[in-house]
């Protein structure tokens, strides 16, 4: 999360959430029975970030990596999906106000998040890397850490806490969308850009006239996304961790993100340095 205040404030409404408190009995109503009722998974995500999860230019429908994961999620839980787009600095509160069920952001479970939400089993690895402007001869991520310099990074983001130890010197300029972060760069209003590979590399090979990677051999980080749920659920924790791990073990997992971001993965030579 981005500041303790912040904190405060979610520790504050999911204590007003009915049905969330830490504290509920092992036999008492949870997020299980109201799914079951309901027949519908409410899922809050950020549909701007394909190939994980966006939407179709064609269908304007929800489509990527999370969003074929969880249509069989819906499929073997018998009920319909239902995806709610939202920025990303939402879907939290919206959790926590029972407007969700779970997030699907590839969220990485840090201690700050966990005092809020319950992780699940991870399902998606991410790795991150710097995009930089053409040509600006940046030899290394140390010449980027000192005054002067400015690196863009989505707002709220494990990205915006690495570069935070990146670059403590730099101006961490933290944006409400991704696509701006990559803009920056484009236009030359940010000297870098820290974000995860799957992304950073198809920006690059669409834009090699204003970018380029800096590092792409060696990430500064290896983190995983988890699916987030709020606290007092343990009987759907329970089975989301089980299917994660079943789905992981028969291969279906890797062979669907092989499939829809494993291409997202693969750089031609030339736009690297």
């Amino acid at each position: 999360m981005k500041s303790g205040s912040r904190v405060a404030f979610l520790l504050a409404l999911a204590a007003c959430a009915p049905g969330r408190d830490r504290g509920a009995s092992p036999g008492s109503r949870e997020l299980w029975d109201e799914i079951q009722e309901r027949k519908v998974l409410r899922v809050a995500m950020v549909l701007q970030f394909p190939p994980q999860f966006y939407r179709d230019r064609q269908t304007r429908e929800p489509a990527g990596y999370d969003v074929e994961m969880l249509k069989m999620m819906a499929k073997d839980l018998g009920v319909e999906l239902h995806i709610e787009d939202m920025d990303f600095t939402a879907s939290i509160p919206a959790l926590l106000a029972g407007k969700a069920d779970l997030i699907s952001n590839g969220l990485v479970n840090t201690p700050e998040r966990a005092k809020l939400l319950h992780f699940s089993e991870p399902y998606v690895p991410y790795q991150h890397v710097l995009i930089v402007q053409k040509g600006a001869r940046v030899g290394s991520h140390e010449a980027l850490n000192q005054p002067g310099k400015v690196v863009s990074v989505l707002l709220g983001s494990t990205s915006h806490e690495l570069a935070k130890l990146l670059f403590p010197k730099a101006e961490i300029r933290a944006l409400e969308r991704q696509d701006t972060c990559f803009l920056e760069v484009s236009s030359k209003k940010a000297d870098a850009a820290l974000v995860e590979q799957y992304l950073a590399i198809p920006y690059v090979r669409n834009n090699p006239q204003t970018t380029e990677l800096l590092n792409p051999e060696k990430p500064f980080s290896l983190q995983y996304g988890c699916l987030a749920v709020g606290y007092g659920n343990p009987r759907f924790v329970y089975w989301l961790d089980n299917w994660i791990r079943f789905y992981k073990a028969n291969g279906v997992l890797d062979s669907l993100y092989e499939r829809i971001i494993g291409p997202s993965l693969t750089f031609s030579a030339g736009g690297a340095r």
